[in-house]
């Protein structure tokens, strides 16, 4: 696919109006009281779902619920709130036993939640913070595609990356040999579409190891993400 068909893409074939009930199915939106994320939690809970929003502020989660509740006051889906923590991963297990407590299944998990502009300084853990979280939550995911009557191709793991391509280092990712973690550059594009290149390895080597297993590891590429 061409740059210009990316930032002009044609109309789409599919849209919110197409998606199908989802009564019963259970969802986890990092990021999901704000931007991409709290679209996708929106359309999900119209459609009858189980939305658990994922983010670090518990005012802004409520926020967020408040909003689509008011928009949507007949659906029979539900919306519930999970502290997680961008910058602290001491947040993530925490988090994941709390949903572990509450729910039997995981159809879907949106990693969406991210940042932009930070201090090169600062090493970001964005990438450390998705495979923790898909981590913990494997065992889950694979017991729903195995065991909770889940149609094929149902159970999947969304990788939310990024279109531009104007800072990524050669390579995509630069590994740092002496410290065996990744290299900080000191520009904040290189270092934010590292990130988002790491995001994009990840989903392929998620589908690979659990691709047979019935779950669909998939990225999704946004203009700014």
């Amino acid at each position: 696919m061409s740059q210009l068909s990316q930032l002009f893409p044609p109309c789409p074939k599919f849209t919110d109006k197409d998606i199908p009930d989802q009564s019963g199915r259970v969802f986890i939106v990092t990021g999901g009281a704000s931007g991409v994320g709290f679209e996708v939690s929106r359309i999900l809970y119209e459609k009858n779902a189980t939305v658990y929003i994922a983010t670090r502020t518990a005012s802004k989660i409520e926020a967020a619920i408040g909003r689509i509740k008011e928009q949507y006051q007949t659906s029979h889906g539900k919306l519930e709130a999970l502290i997680l923590d961008l910058e602290d991963l001491a947040t993530i297990k925490p988090a994941v036993e709390n949903f572990m407590s509450k729910e039997q299944r995981l159809d879907v998990l949106f990693n969406n939640a991210g940042v932009m502009g930070t201090n090169p300084d600062e090493r970001s853990v964005q990438v450390k913070k998705s495979i923790f979280i898909c981590r913990l939550l494997e065992p889950i995911l694979l017991n729903t595609a195995a065991h909770q009557n889940s149609s094929a191709g149902s159970i999947r793991v969304v990788w939310v990356s990024s279109m531009l391509d104007i800072g990524t280092p050669k390579g995509g990712v630069v590994w740092d040999l002496e410290t065996d973690e990744l290299t900080i550059h000191p520009d904040m594009m290189s270092n934010y579409m590292q990130s988002k290149a790491g995001i994009t390895f990840l989903g392929h080597e998620y589908a690979k190891r659990f691709g047979k297993k019935g779950i669909i590891s998939t990225v999704k590429f946004h203009l700014i993400s």
